[in-house]
């Protein structure tokens, strides 16, 4: 009997090692292609560190102000952990160096607030947003190297729980809650201290997460009364929005990072603390082809190494995966036929079965 299958790679989406802490209400920050997850719920002062090369984690020293709902920006190598709260709005700001493995306290932000979003252009970091009881529209730009505040435009829309994103040094302010969940997309020029309306979000949204690759903001997750699996793509060139394939696990209060254009998306919530790790690789192109027994089929892949076969019994299909991102299982399944069956191309394995 001739089996039909459809060869994916979960569109684009793999697990990683969970982080050894499961938590919501986190950030995260990149140096060096380490991903430092610092924060969360309820009032952590964990930091722990992800090398997506060894997908392992390592545990780092404690944040000195345990809090939750902080937002942190990179400046030269060192993190700032940025607002919170703890069961007080705070203005703290505390200094990580991976290097030495050290904090070191800073000029607090003058409006203390919980989460807001924060983002950097030209070794500035700006922080947006967030609320202290009230919501805010504020903006206020940290100077690393001479350790002062200044306040900048406020932000048209106030909103708490929102996410920034920064392309060809604009930064573009998305979702976000003011009594009603977000579409909204606001554009933040520092050169110029203007703001200006862009094309809305499809799906409102609050407490989501977002992250840059080759000029595009990936905004995924969050939650409006429903936890979000979301994952949609701005395009600040075009203006325009394209629905991604969705994420795994449906979640807020998370977080991502980018390492070599692959995000990683982090912790977070969806009635239970997570411990998720979930890659996504906007890249990702897995061609589907249908699969018939009895047939050979041939296609491309752009990995290296030659393409593999299929052998079932004395029934052989030759298959090749167009695909970028190296061991990570793809998944043929058709009906009720089940077979397990290994294709291997030199050190990239891939697990097949039908089922």
């Amino acid at each position: 009997m001739p089996i039909n299958a459809l060869v994916g790679f979960n569109n684009g989406w793999a697990p990683r090692i969970p982080m050894p802490t499961a938590r919501d209400g986190l950030t995260s920050s990149v140096v060096n292609n380490i991903i430092y997850v610092i924060g969360g719920r309820w009032y952590l002062s964990t930091n722990e560190a992800y090398d997506p090369a060894t997908n392992t984690w390592t545990t780092k020293a404690s944040m000195p102000t345990a809090r939750r709902d902080l937002t942190s920006s990179v400046v030269n190598n060192i993190i700032y952990a940025i607002g919170g709260f703890n069961g007080t709005y705070l203005s703290t700001n505390e200094a990580y160096d991976p290097a030495t493995n050290t904090w070191t306290a800073k000029a607090s932000m003058p409006t203390a607030r919980n989460a807001p979003t924060s983002s950097v252009v030209n070794n500035i970091i700006y922080v947006i947003g967030g609320n202290n009881g009230t919501y805010l529209s504020t903006n206020e730009a940290y100077n690393p190297a001479t350790n002062t505040w200044t306040t900048k435009e406020s932000m048209p829309t106030a909103r708490t729980f929102l996410m920034s994103s920064v392309v060809n040094n604009i930064i573009y302010v998305m979702g976000g809650q003011n009594v009603v969940d977000f579409f909204t997309n606001e554009a933040y020029d520092p050169a110029t201290n203007t703001w200006t309306t862009k094309a809305s979000m499809p799906t409102a949204r609050r407490s989501l997460t977002s992250s840059v690759v080759n000029n595009i903001i990936y905004v995924i997750g969050g939650n409006n009364g429903t936890y979000l699996s979301t994952n949609e793509a701005y395009d600040p060139a075009t203006n325009t929005w394209t629905t991604k394939a969705s994420m795994p696990t449906a979640r807020g209060w998370l977080t991502s990072s980018v390492v070599n254009n692959i995000i990683y998306v982090i912790g977070g919530f969806n009635g239970t603390y997570l411990s998720t790790n979930e890659a996504y690789d906007p890249s990702e192109n897995i061609e589907i082809n249908k699969i018939s027994i009895n047939t050979a089929i041939a296609s491309s892949r752009s990995t290296p190494n030659t393409a593999g076969q299929i052998s079932a019994g004395n029934d052989i299909v030759d298959l090749s995966i167009n695909r970028t991102m190296p061991n990570t299982p793809a998944n043929i399944q058709s009906g009720s036929d089940t077979a397990l069956i290994d294709i291997s191309a030199g050190s990239d394995p891939y697990n097949i079965s039908f089922g």
